[in-house]
C-alpha cells in the first residue's frame, strides 16, 4: 500500500468516526459496526510503510486515536445516563454496574 493510499484510508476512518461522533450526540445510531478492524488494518498498513512516511502520517493517526478517545468518552457518558434514567424508574438491575464489571 503506497503512503496516499494509507493516508486516504486513516482519512476516511477519521470522517467516519467523527461523523458516528456527531450522530452520537444527537441520539442516532451511529453506525461503527467492524470500526476496530479496519483501525487495526490501516494503522498496521501506515506502519509498514518506510519510516520516513510513518512521520508524515503521525499526526493522521494521533488524530484518528483522538477522536475514538473522545466517542469513548461520550459513549461512557450516556451510558452512566442510561443507568441513572433506569435506576430512576426502577429498572437498575438490568443495568451494568458502575465499574464495568457484570454483575452475574
Amino acid at each position: 500500500m503506497s503512503k496516499a493510499e494509507s493516508e486516504a484510508e486513516l482519512k476516511a476512518l477519521l470522517d467516519e468516526v467523527t461523523q458516528a461522533r456527531e450522530k452520537l450526540i444527537s441520539g442516532a445510531d451511529f453506525g461503527l459496526e467492524g470500526v476496530h478492524a479496519r483501525i487495526d488494518d490501516a494503522c498496521r498498513n501506515a506502519m509498514a510503510l518506510p519510516n520516513e512516511d510513518v512521520v508524515e502520517l503521525r499526526d493522521l493517526m494521533t488524530a484518528l486515536r483522538d477522536a475514538l478517545t473522545d466517542i469513548s468518552i461520550i459513549m461512557q457518558e450516556v451510558e452512566a445516563r442510561l443507568a441513572e434514567d433506569d435506576a430512576a424508574h426502577g429498572g437498575a438491575a438490568d443495568a451494568p454496574s458502575q465499574a464495568g464489571e457484570d454483575s452475574r
